[in-house]
């Protein structure tokens, strides 16, 4: 379970928080109402970075025999070409610079017959 909590527990409820994060959870700390920062133990750390560290070597390795070098601009576009051709909604965010135009997104937008229907869940609080 997810738990957020002000950053004035991690000194005033050190024993909580430490027994969220041993249980598996991380704990999203606060400050001032905005995020600030996650808690997590050593073992999920190594877990959600250990696939990193091994992609980050392989990267190294075809760096070093090869002399093309990438911008982060090229391999994101390149990443993000992939992903659209996987999931064509995807070009639903308008291209900076070009103003969107009337009926651009003709036919990738879907609004329910029901749309203005109330949930079911809300029906009891209506007059």
């Amino acid at each position: 379970m997810m738990q957020i909590r002000p950053v004035s527990d991690l000194r005033n409820k050190f024993p909580e928080i430490e027994n969220a994060v041993s249980s598996g959870n991380p704990v999203f700390l606060t400050k001032n109402g905005h995020g600030a920062m996650v808690v997590m133990s050593l073992e999920k750390y190594a877990e959600l970075t250990e696939d990193l560290e091994i992609k980050l070597d392989e990267a190294d390795s075809a760096a070093a025999v090869s002399d093309v070098r990438y911008t982060h601009e090229n391999v994101f576009s390149r990443s993000k070409e992939g992903l659209v051709e996987e999931n064509p909604r995807l070009l639903l965010e308008p291209v900076p610079g070009k103003p969107a135009s009337i009926g651009e997104f003709d036919g990738l937008i879907k609004i329910p017959d029901d749309f203005n229907e109330p949930l079911d869940e809300m029906k009891e609080y209506m007059f």
